[in-house]
């Protein structure tokens, strides 16, 4: 009875100093309170280092998330810029709050041309601005003024992003080359400003893009912070063959909204010609502690960067091919590595092996010992060196 009380005493100590959420996604189905008791107790007796092949080591992992307090219409507009945003060969989606932010403080939805393009400077529209135009048109701007970063974050509202803001409203990307060594010098935008004619009174911009537009940082706590059910290792070796099956074990989704309860977004590290830092992806939940691990050994590779504008996970398209088949990018099973640096054999160009965002051999073994296969092994009609896939599609 002594032994026994004692065991109860040191779980209880256990629980108390390691949460439960490490355990919260076990299925004890079929298992009776004396084996349940065992599991937990080996649990508290085994190094964690042991726990790490299975899954189970709990962690902190930081991730930010941005929101716009923006009015119903508004809102209503957040599924079409999402889309635009989505439809470009990277996902610009998480830029979706920024926009409708930024539709709230020129029109508040008000009228067809919702960003207000007409009143951009140097833009002379011909015609009425429709609906689909004026998305159109302020995504567009604003993915030429991310790209001319790489270390672009929507999720924090940085010097950075306050450049990227500024530009967009002078309807010039140009302005982000003033943006250097991540200082933001004011000096040099009311230079350059001044030169070009431009009267955008951006303090007041960012003070009011700053009163509905919230960044914030998120802790997440758990296994793996809750970003996969199977832990690194695992996936590379399920079958090639029934890796679709394995991913989605009641069927393959044929729709964005069937697909979601499979995802999950992982902050993964990666190194930039700034320094080390993070970006997050969207992938399928099997597959994020592997990818996690797979950005971790990248980080070994020395002189090749990320470009965290340049590279995305999930996304909801049709094949590149054009044969109108669902894309596995719709499945969270791939991951476009720096596409501007190695772009496919179908864009008429070829990656540069000089360029730090070429990937290298290095690079491809790194994804190819984690279990994905490599689109620069494919027939050089439809070479994709950008490309990693788990399922080979």
């Amino acid at each position: 009875m002594k032994k026994h009380s004692q065991m109860i005493a040191s779980l209880l100590a256990f629980v108390m100093i390691f949460p439960t959420a490490a355990f919260a996604g076990t299925d004890w189905e079929g298992w009776d309170a004396e084996k349940r008791d065992d599991a937990w107790t080996v649990f508290d007796m085994t190094e964690w280092t042991e726990f790490e092949s299975l899954g189970y080591v709990p962690s902190i992992l930081t991730t930010y998330e941005a929101t716009a307090s923006v009015s119903d219409t508004v809102r209503g507009y957040e599924e079409q810029i999402k889309a635009k945003l989505q439809s470009y060969t990277q996902d610009y989606s998480g830029y979706t709050e920024l926009m409708l932010a930024i539709v709230s403080l020129r029109t508040n939805g008000a009228g067809s041309d919702i960003f207000d393009i007409a009143g951009l400077p140097n833009y002379s529209p011909e015609a009425e601005i429709s609906t689909e135009t004026s998305i159109e048109t302020a995504c567009h701007l604003l993915v030429e003024c991310v790209r001319k970063s790489e270390d672009a974050n929507p999720y924090k509202m940085d010097a950075l992003l306050q450049a990227i803001v500024i530009a967009w409203y002078c309807n010039d990307p140009t302005l982000i080359d003033y943006y250097t060594e991540k200082k933001y010098s004011q000096f040099e935008t009311d230079t350059y400003m001044e030169e070009k004619g431009l009267t955008i009174d951006h303090k007041a911009v960012l003070r009011s893009l700053n009163a509905i537009y919230t960044c914030k940082e998120v802790k997440m706590v758990g296994a793996a912070a809750g970003s996969g059910t199977v832990a690194a290792g695992i996936a590379g070796t399920v079958d090639s063959n029934e890796r679709l099956n394995w991913l989605f074990p009641s069927g393959v989704p044929t729709t964005p909204t069937e697909v979601q309860p499979y995802l999950t977004t992982i902050t993964v590290p990666i190194n930039t010609t700034s320094g080390q830092t993070t970006m997050n992806l969207r992938v399928h939940n099997k597959l994020a502690n592997e990818l996690i691990a797979t950005f971790e050994d990248l980080l070994t590779v020395k002189g090749f960067y990320v470009d965290p504008g340049d590279t995305f996970g999930y996304n909801w398209r049709t094949m590149a091919s054009g044969t109108g088949k669902i894309s596995h990018h719709s499945y969270g099973c791939v991951i476009d590595l720096n596409a501007n640096a190695n772009p496919p054999s179908y864009w008429d160009a070829t990656p540069d092996p000089s360029s730090p965002y070429y990937n290298n051999p290095q690079v491809v073994a790194i994804f190819k010992a984690h279990g994905f296969y490599w689109g620069g092994d494919w027939s050089p009609s439809f070479y994709d060196p950008m490309h990693f896939t788990y399922t080979n599609h």
